[in-house]
């Protein structure tokens, strides 16, 4: 897992050996769809949370693994990937879900999660659409193949790929202590 690569590359580079996690006296948390959970998270992590999408119930454990007050509930890392897809929230109207849902995490983060630990927020449109299409892409590109890739479908392509390129990223917390701590 990505954890472990971690670990291994500041052990090769003369680092200790211990993750991010450990020296803050956590968990390492992941939180996400189960194909990613596998794919990044399945070695190294101490705690893996299915969720499907940001609005599985599980995923208010996000600020809650920040937020505890036992040093041994509390998180030093947790990666989440709660997907946010309109193909699952019933058209233009799970939008709407969707943010509020979205609203609801953010001010628990920042209601109940401590101003010294660091949040980083990515958000990435359409990245499982333009995964999909580029794959689709790749095998009717392939010269063997039966089926064909039309001129529409490379414009749609090309606009998701550009918009999952995109992401926004929002920090919050991160405080650094003073020069006299």
């Amino acid at each position: 897992g990505v954890f472990q690569k971690v670990n291994r590359a500041a052990k090769d580079q003369g680092g200790d050996s211990e993750c991010f996690a450990e020296r803050n006296d956590g968990s390492c948390v992941c939180i996400g769809p189960n194909d990613w959970i596998s794919k990044y998270a399945s070695d190294g992590s101490h705690h893996v949370l299915s969720c499907d999408s940001i609005m599985n119930s599980m995923s208010m454990a996000v600020p809650s693994w920040l937020s505890s007050d036992k040093s041994s509930k509390r998180a030093g890392f947790l990666w989440a990937n709660l997907l946010c897809e309109k193909s699952s929230t019933g058209g233009e109207g799970g939008w709407k879900k969707e943010v509020d849902k979205l609203d609801e995490i953010l001010k628990a983060l920042v209601d109940r999660v401590p101003y010294h630990i660091p949040i980083l927020l990515v958000f990435q449109r359409n990245y499982k659409r333009a995964l999909a299409l580029t794959q689709q892409r790749k095998a009717a590109l392939n010269p063997k193949a039966t089926c064909s890739w039309t001129s529409a479908q490379e414009e749609e392509w090309k606009e998701l790929l550009e918009q999952s390129r995109q992401c926004e990223a929002i920090w919050i917390g991160s405080a650094c202590p003073s020069a006299s701590s």
